[in-house]
C-alpha cells in the first residue's frame, strides 16, 4: 500500500474549506487527489532529478559555503526551483554574534587605544561606540551609539541587552535593511540554544537552567568530555554520543540511510554532502528516534523513491532538545518532514523543498526557513507547515510558497491548500511569516485553538481567505494583529463545520482580539465572491463528520462573547459579515462599508 500522510486532520483538509451553501464531494481515496496526471508523471520519470520548471542555469557558489553580508550571513544551497545552487536569503547570526570572515563569531567591543586611520573627532562605525578624540579612542555611545544588542549607559559605555535577538522582517526579498534587532523584552534561551550539554547555567533572564548529566565522561564547562569523533562514509545506525561528520554523499539501497536512536549528545555535520533514503516506500534519508541534545547541520537530505509521493525524507520521533539548522531537505514530488512526540526542537535557517508536519509536540521553533516544496504541476496537497495537538510552538519569520495559482477550483486545485495550519493547540505563535500562492487560506486552524498569537504575517495570492477556521472550529483568547492580506477574496472567514467530537461539550468563539489587520486588492473567484470578512458563527455545524460519537451542535452549546474588532481595514464591496451581533465588540477605528442591519455591532469609517 502506498504511503500517504496519515493523521487525524487529513479528513478535514481533503474536504477543504467549503462555501457555506456548497458541499464538496468527499474523496475517499487520497490517491484520487494527490496522484499527478499521467502525462506529467510520465514526463517526470524520464528525468526525475529535473523538476518541470527547471531551466538552464549555472552554480553561483559551492554547496555549504558561507559569506558575510554586513554582520549577517548567507549559505550556499538550492533555494529556488531550478537545479543549480545559489546564495540563500540573508540570515542573522545567533544572539550576541556577528559575521566575520564568513563565520558567526561572538560580538566583542573594540579594545584599541589609538585612532589609527580614523579621522579625528569621528565615530568608528565598525567598532561602535568608540570615538576618536585627541588621537585616542574613547567609548562614547552618547555620540556614536552602540552595536545591535547593546544599550547605552549614562557614562557613555555600552551594556549588553540580556536576551536580545535579531529578527528578519516579513518580506519576500530579504536584505540587510529588512533585518532589525528586537530588544523590547528579555527572551530566555534554553540549554540547547546556549550549547550547554550538562550542569547548570542561566537562561539570560535571571533564571537557572538545569541541563542534565553526561551519560559517559565528565561535565566540563557545560560539555560532556568523552565523545566520539567519527567520520561517516556509508549509511549506518548511530547509538553512541559523538561528533559525526559526513565525508561523502551516501545513499541507502532499501531502507533508512542514517538512523540515530536511543542516545544523546549527538552532532551530525554533513559538510554539504547528501543523505538519500532507500527505494522502499517507508525509507527516509534521516531518522532520529529517542534522541536528546542533538544537532543536524549542513546536510542535504533526499529520497530515492521516485515512484512515490508524500514520502518521509526526515523523521524525528520521541526526541527532545535538538537543533536542525542550515540544511537542505527534499528533491522531488511531495516529500515530508515528519516530527512526532518531540519537544524543544529548533528548525532554523533551512532550505526546505518539502512540507513539514508535527504531532503531539511542544515548545518547538520553526523559524527563519525557506519553504519551497516541490510539486508537479497538477498535484495538490494540504498544508505546507502543520502542527497538530501541541502547545507553545512557534512558526516565525519563514518564507512559505504554496506553489498554487491562488485560484479555488473544486475540480482543478493545484499546489497547497494552506500555508500554515494548527489543530487543537494552545499558546502557539505564528508571526512575521511571508505566505504566498495557496488555493485556500494563508493560515487555517482546526479544532480548539486557545491563547495563540497570530501577528504581522504577510499573506499574498490566496483562493479563499487570509486567516480562517471552520472544521470543528473553536477559538478562545487568541490575538490576531497587524496581518496584511493581499489578492484574496476575504481577510477572515470563521464558521463551524461539523459537530461536537467525543469529549467536546461547547463550541466557543470568545475573548478573541482582532486589531490592525488589513485587506487590499480583494479578489473574486467562482467559489468565493469578494467579502472583506465573514464571521458566520451561528448558522453552521449542521452536519457531522465520520468521527464516531460526534453529534450536532445545539444552540445552548454555543458560547460567543467579547470578540473585539479594532483598527482593521476591511476593503471590499460590502460590509463584514458579523453574526451573531452580540458576539462582537467595537474597538473603534475600523475601515469598512457600513451595514444597515439593525444592531450591527461595529461603526465603520
Amino acid at each position: 500500500m502506498k504511503k500517504y500522510i496519515v493523521f487525524t486532520i487529513l479528513l478535514s483538509i481533503l474536504l477543504a474549506c467549503e462555501e457555506q451553501q456548497t458541499a464538496k464531494p468527499v474523496i475517499s481515496d487520497p490517491a484520487q487527489q494527490y496522484q499527478p496526471q499521467q502525462t506529467d508523471y510520465d514526463d517526470y520519470k524520464k528525468d526525475p532529478f529535473k523538476t518541470p520548471l527547471a531551466k538552464d542555469c549555472k552554480d553561483e557558489c559551492t554547496r555549504g559555503q558561507k559569506q558575510c553580508v554586513g554582520e549577517y550571513y548567507q549559505t550556499c544551497g538550492n533555494f529556488n526551483e531550478d537545479s543549480c545552487i545559489e546564495w540563500s536569503p540573508v540570515f542573522p547570526c545567533d544572539p550576541g554574534k556577528t559575521c566575520q570572515q564568513n563565520e558567526c563569531v561572538s560580538k566583542t567591543l573594540s579594545s584599541v587605544t589609538s585612532c589609527g586611520n580614523i579621522d579625528a573627532n569621528t565615530c568608528d562605525e565598525r567598532n561602535k561606540p568608540y570615538y576618536c578624540a585627541n588621537g585616542n579612542y574613547i567609548q562614547n555611545c552618547l555620540i556614536c551609539s552602540c552595536p545591535d544588542c547593546y544599550t547605552c549607559r549614562e557614562d557613555g559605555t555600552c551594556q549588553e541587552v540580556i536576551g536580545c535577538t535579531l529578527q528578519i522582517n516579513a518580506t519576500q526579498n530579504v536584505t540587510p535593511s529588512n533585518i532589525t534587532p528586537n530588544v523590547t523584552q528579555c527572551i530566555s534561551r534554553n540549554c540547547t540554544e546556549k550549547n550547554i550539554q550538562c550542569g547548570q547555567t542561566t537562561d539570560g533572564c535571571g533564571n537557572t537552567l538545569h541541563c542534565g548529566t553526561c551519560m559517559t565522561g565528565q561535565c566540563v564547562t557545560g560539555q560532556c568530555t568523552q565523545t566520539t569523533d567519527t567520520a561517516i562514509s556509508a549509511c549506518r545506525t548511530i547509538t553512541q554520543p559523538g561528533d559525526y561528520t559526513l565525508t561523502r554523499n551516501i545513499a541507502g539501497s532499501q531502507n533508512h540511510c542514517v538512523h540515530i536512536q536511543n542516545t544523546r549528545d549527538v552532532t551530525l555535520n554533513c559538510q554539504g554532502y547528501s543523505i538519500t533514503g532507500g527505494v522502499d516506500h517507508r525509507a527516509s534519508g534521516l531518522v532520529l528516534t529517542n534522541v536528546s541534545n542533538f544537532e543536524i547541520r549542513d546536510c542535504a537530505v533526499y529520497t530515492s523513491n521516485l515512484n512515490e509521493v508524500w514520502t518521509y525524507i526526515v523523521q524525528i520521533i520521541n526526541s527532545r532538545q535538538g537543533i536542525i539548522q542550515e540544511n537542505q531537505f527534499g528533491n522531488h514530488l511531495a516529500s515530508v518532514i515528519d516530527v512526532r512526540n518531540t519537544s524543544n526542537l529548533q528548525i532554523l535557517r533551512n532550505s526546505i523543498n518539502a512540507s513539514y508536519q508535527q504531532t503531539n509536540s511542544d515548545n518547538n521553533r520553526i523559524e527563519n526557513n525557506w519553504f519551497n516544496p516541490a510539486l508537479l504541476r497538477n498535484m495538490t496537497g494540504p498544508c505546507v507547515v502543520i502542527s497538530i495537538t501541541g502547545s507553545s510552538n512557534s512558526v516565525a519569520r519563514n518564507v512559505i510558497d504554496g506553489k498554487s495559482n491562488g485560484i479555488f477550483d473544486w475540480q482543478n486545485n493545484i499546489g497547497f491548500d494552506d500555508g500554515v495550519c494548527l489543530q487543537d493547540s494552545s499558546r502557539d505563535i505564528i508571526e512575521d511569516n511571508t505566505i504566498s500562492n495557496v488555493w485556500d487560506c494563508g493560515i487555517e486552524t482546526l479544532g480548539l485553538i486557545s491563547d495563540a498569537e497570530i501577528n504581522r504575517n504577510t499573506i499574498v495570492n490566496t483562493g479563499h481567505c487570509g486567516i480562517g477556521a471552520w472544521h470543528w472550529s473553536s477559538w478562545r483568547n487568541n490575538d490576531v494583529k497587524n496581518n496584511y492580506v493581499d489578492d484574496s477574496p476575504s481577510l477572515f472567514d470563521f464558521f463551524r463545520d461539523y459537530g461536537l467530537r467525543p469529549g467536546e461539550t461547547t463550541y466557543y468563539f470568545e475573548d478573541n482580539y482582532f486589531e490592525g489587520n488589513r485587506l487590499t486588492n480583494p479578489e473574486t473567484n467562482s467559489a468565493f465572491p469578494a467579502r472583506p470578512a465573514q464571521f458566520n458563527l451561528d448558522t453552521n455545524g449542521v452536519r457531522v463528520s465520520s468521527i464516531q460519537g460526534e453529534r450536532l451542535v445545539a444552540p445552548q452549546q454555543m458560547q460567543f462573547a467579547n470578540n473585539v474588532l479594532r483598527n482593521n481595514v476591511f476593503t471590499g464591496p460590502t460590509f463584514p459579515l458579523l453574526k451573531p451581533h452580540y458576539a462582537f465588540v467595537d474597538g473603534g477605528g475600523n475601515t469598512c462599508q457600513q451595514s444597515t442591519e439593525q444592531g450591527y455591532p461595529i461603526q465603520c469609517s
